[in-house]
């Protein structure tokens, strides 16, 4: 059974460093269909509104949510390190900056799709979610309003 969940994390709205968190830990519900279940990642699509741009952003998949990166527009630290070994790592989708790769630029709403990923998501024993946060890999200003809509196309 296929499916599209869409979510709206709550990013950080002003200057982002290089390596900073742009989103934390955020909740994709009901990813598989039974508790402690498996799900198949076939796509991606993040949705930008903002006049800032497209960020090149690392899309981080975890089995739990329960430990935060850090401080929203900060660098991770070593603290990181520990709450991604708490999460249980999955996965990292790059998300494409250039059209040739899978982006478009749309005025002040900016798009970017990644294809094919089939990344293997696995919940927690007692739980359907799987967890994501958002890390620019380039220094990022958004705008004070910037919104993101992230889009993930799951095959059960």
């Amino acid at each position: 059974m296929n499916k599209v969940i869409r979510i709206s994390p709550v990013t950080h709205n002003s200057s982002v460093v290089d390596n900073g968190l742009f989103f934390d830990v955020t909740e994709i519900p009901n990813t598989t269909s039974r508790l402690g279940g498996t799900a198949l990642l076939k796509s991606v699509t993040s949705v930008i509104f903002t006049t800032a741009g497209h960020p090149e952003m690392d899309l981080i998949f975890f089995k739990k949510g329960g430990s935060s990166l850090g401080t929203l527009g900060a660098a991770l630290g070593a603290g990181a390190e520990t709450a991604i070994d708490n999460n249980e790592l999955i996965g990292v989708v790059s998300m494409p900056t250039v059209p040739e790769d899978g982006s478009s630029d749309l005025g002040e709403i900016f798009v970017s799709s990644k294809l094919n990923v089939d990344l293997l998501l696995e919940a927690e024993e007692n739980k359907q979610s799987i967890y994501v946060a958002g890390v620019v890999r380039s220094a990022y200003t958004s705008d004070s309003d910037t919104e993101v809509a992230l889009s993930f196309g799951i095959e059960r």
